[in-house]
């Protein structure tokens, strides 16, 4: 099975050597090694706002809805129809917007429920529990879904069960609606290295106040910030995602149609090694026929390559290497048209090889490198769990930070109280001064 050598990057700016400084030059130990000691470890329990995340993001979105919403405006139909039959037949469009949102995330939710039986039946490893889809935001007649993934089987099997909610409801959609339809995307996004998480209050009322002396060092607040939202009440805060891979997980989006679902070059690779493996372990599907022919009949593994696209402000510039799962009905012409043309479908070891190739084209681990799932108690025995060593190292440094940067905070809450107290002391009424007669004076009855 595949495995990317670590690339061979350099270094180029002082910023960027200080990330694999080492961070306990007074006792000489680097900074890897430091972060395998116990609760110095960024994947210790203690750390959890640090831990080595894998999410997944599902796309869908309504094509068609923009020129339905926009031909209505200013149509008037005549005949004598009074202004208020006027407006509410401009105001149609709502009635397949709300249809889209209500019945594809109850369809979606079905189809997860089942991939989470099968899950447990064809899962190489034993994990009790997968977090579930969770909706993450919605823009314009887009939905948008993250899961974090904790085991490459699972990543397939959403994205399959993506696929097929959004083909049931294509199907529906079509009848009730022949002008609109649906496209998607997938990607996935590492974290906390190469992206990060964001710690965004709901309320005014509510958000911290950065000091000055800390906005400096805009990680130091990052790492408190999540350190209170891992191990706090999050009823008041929401995460976002911000990075490289959330860049192109997005720029894909613009490059979707019904039929091409395009994904992120690390989805690829998770999706061709779980394919691979399935093959490998002779295909313990329900569906006993060929290995080879049943695993390339599942939905989100028919894989094409588009080939390779320049997505605006990513990678320096550097054209990127584009897959798409094919979603095209299999009534469809386009089916018809992939007959005579002979189109190929491409192979697991196909997507490994150019996979490899690009990582070590960019040659930078801080921009793309092989998704990796943390330090797992169970292996995954797809997808690595360790993460590369200019991560730890990374990690290590930026906890180090943290505690450097909670110790000064401790130091100044504690100046600060003193001060609070003399305070207090200073602005006390003096005691009154009792006379000898008064002290020795026996208590007055109530």
């Amino acid at each position: 099975m595949f495995r990317a050598k670590p690339p061979r990057f350099v270094l180029k700016s002082s910023t960027e050597c200080s990330l694999i400084m080492t961070i306990n030059e007074a006792s000489g130990k680097h900074p890897s090694e430091t972060a395998e000691e116990g609760n110095d470890s960024p994947t210790s329990d203690d750390n959890e706002h640090i831990k080595p995340r894998l999410r997944l993001f599902l796309s869908i979105d309504l094509v068609g809805s923009t020129a339905l919403k926009q031909g209505k405006i200013g149509e008037r139909q005549g005949g004598g129809s009074s202004d208020l039959e006027e407006i509410e037949r401009s105001s149609r469009w709502r009635d397949p917007i709300l249809y889209f949102y209500q019945v594809f995330q109850t369809k979606f939710a079905q189809k997860w429920k089942r991939a989470e039986v099968e899950l447990k039946l064809y899962i190489p490893t034993r994990i009790e529990d997968f977090e579930e889809p969770k909706f993450w935001k919605a823009a314009g007649d887009e939905l948008i879904y993250e899961q974090l993934i904790s085991n490459s089987y699972q990543a397939c099997w959403s994205v399959r069960a993506w696929i097929s909610a959004a083909e049931e409801f294509r199907k529906e959609l079509r009848n009730k609606y022949p002008s609109l339809d649906v496209k998607m995307t997938a990607w996935v996004a590492g974290f906390p290295v190469i992206n990060s998480e964001v710690v965004l209050r709901k309320t005014t009322h509510n958000n911290e106040n950065i000091s000055e002396d800390n906005s400096s060092d805009s990680m130091a607040v990052l790492m408190q910030q999540l350190e209170k939202y891992y191990s706090s009440d999050k009823k008041d805060a929401v995460l976002d995602y911000i990075g490289p891979s959330m860049d192109i997980g997005f720029r894909l989006c613009s490059l979707s149609t019904p039929r091409e679902m395009p994904i992120s070059l690390e989805l690829a690779y998770i999706l061709s090694e779980v394919r691979k493996d399935l093959i490998d372990r002779g295909n313990r599907l329900s569906d006993k026929s060929t290995p080879q022919e049943n695993i390339s009949n599942l939905p989100e593994t028919t894989l094409r390559y588009m080939g390779r696209k320049s997505l605006k402000g990513v990678l320096d510039g550097r054209s990127y290497p584009v897959f798409w799962l094919d979603v095209a009905e299999k009534d469809s012409i386009e089916s018809a048209e992939d007959a005579i043309s002979e189109r190929k479908k491409i192979t697991p070891d196909q997507c490994l090889r150019l996979f490899k190739a690009f990582v070590e084209e960019v040659n930078n681990p801080l921009l793309i490198w092989e998704p990796y799932l943390g330090e797992l108690k169970e292996k995954d025995g797809v997808i690595k769990s360790a993460h590369p060593p200019v991560h730890k190292k990374l990690l290590a440094k930026w906890l180090n930070n943290r505690k450097a940067s909670g110790a000064v905070e401790s130091e100044r809450e504690n100046s600060e109280n003193e001060r609070s107290v003399a305070t207090d002391q200073s602005n006390a009424l003096p005691a009154p001064e009792l006379s000898q007669e008064e002290i020795l004076a026996p208590p007055r009855a109530c």
